[in-house]
């Protein structure tokens, strides 16, 4: 009976050591040590999980650092599902995964690995209004003036940010009053303003309207600027031929002359020769267009122009070492403008203007006027 008794207490004994053994275990709860923290927007909200190395390694006691990082390295966790489309209130799962046999190396214990977070703090995407802070540039001249972006709002984006098509959804070189062109965000734009807010626009249409237009048609013109342009060229013409009478233009003398006589207008300049009258003068009709000549190379240069054709009764004298001029004829006198154009508020405005003639209209005309010019009045 004593024999049987002192093994029953013996093992009652060695039990209880095995469990106070069990017990000394260090036990890693992560539900103390796992946090998440929620960014985004409502709807496209993100999981961030956090774990709080720390804690653990607090509760490995004096285990050494090698052996400590190496179980905390063994930890991971897994993928939560639906990140970036999270909302409000969504209850998300996250799994942290375990090595057992580092753990039991380690003589580890770990519970709650499973844990449960609400979705909170996610706010409303902000709504974007880029076009808000968009213009249209228009420089130059309808119908050949450029446009640009100029983009004033955050540092987000630039004038590089945008594209412009015209209204077939190709890019062109030059424009005119009245054509609508569509600005749009690039892929790469709207790609970074993602997580900034919800874009309300990517796109937006504009009218072309610059503040002058070249006069290539009576379509250019309102009755209003069609008087001041005809103001202009009779005060240029009228103080011309007041020169030339004066005898105080000998370039603008040897040119009508030329015109008139068909005498080459070198060959005047190196003689004496005058214009001694110019009678009768009257508007007879006035075109615009483009001039169209050949440059040095074969390539064709072109030059927006109008053409003002006034009837003149013209007298000139030339005095030659063999021969002495003195005639009169019915002839036409031509103001031409170069690069005309007419501003929004009707100004009128020319790069150059200049003074020739012809002996008759037709030679006039067939010499100057060719099929892109529209006669204005």
């Amino acid at each position: 009976m004593k024999s049987k008794f002192y093994f029953s207490v013996l093992s009652v004994v060695v039990a209880g050591i095995s469990l106070t053994a069990c017990s000394s275990k260090p036990t890693i709860d992560f539900e103390q040590c796992v946090s998440v923290d929620f960014n985004g927007y409502e709807n496209e909200g993100n999981a961030i999980v956090r774990m709080d190395n720390d804690y653990i390694l607090s509760l490995l006691g004096d285990m050494n650092t090698l052996s400590a990082a190496s179980l905390v390295n063994s930890f991971s966790v897994g993928q939560v599902e639906n990140t970036g489309e999270l909302s409000n209130g969504d209850v998300i799962t996250v799994t942290v995964d375990t090595n057992q046999t580092a753990l039991d190396n380690a003589k580890v214990n770990v519970k709650n690995t499973e844990l449960h977070f609400t979705v909170e703090g996610l706010e409303e995407k902000p709504k974007l209004n880029i076009f808000s802070d968009v213009s249209l540039n228009v420089s130059g001249a309808s119908p050949y003036c450029t446009v640009s972006v100029e983009y004033s709002g955050n540092q987000w984006l630039s004038s590089y940010s945008f594209e412009i098509t015209s209204s077939d959804g190709t890019e062109k070189g030059t424009y005119c009053n009245g054509d609508k062109v569509t600005v749009t965000l690039t892929p790469d734009a709207q790609d970074s303003l993602k997580s900034k807010g919800e874009i309300e626009e990517i796109s937006h249409e504009y009218t072309v309207q610059a503040d002058s237009s070249y006069i290539l048609s009576p379509n250019d013109l309102s009755p209003d600027s069609t008087e001041v342009l005809k103001s202009r060229i009779d005060e240029y013409l009228n103080g011309k031929v007041a020169d030339i009478l004066s005898g105080s233009d000998n370039t603008a003398t040897c040119y009508v002359i030329s015109g008139v006589s068909g005498i080459n207008a070198g060959t005047l300049a190196a003689s004496s020769c005058s214009v001694t009258a110019i009678d009768n003068l009257s508007f007879n009709s006035a075109y615009a267009g483009i001039k169209r000549e050949k440059g040095a190379f074969g390539n064709i240069i072109e030059t927006k122009c109008a053409y003002f054709f006034y009837n003149a009764e013209i007298a000139y004298k030339a005095n030659f070492a063999f021969e002495k001029i003195d005639e009169t004829a019915n002839g036409i006198l031509v103001v031409c403008i170069t690069d005309p154009i007419v501003t929004s508020t009707g100004e009128i405005q020319y790069k150059d203007i200049s003074l020739g003639s012809s002996a008759d209209y037709q030679t006039a005309y067939d010499n100057r006027i060719n099929d892109s010019f529209s006669k204005l009045f």
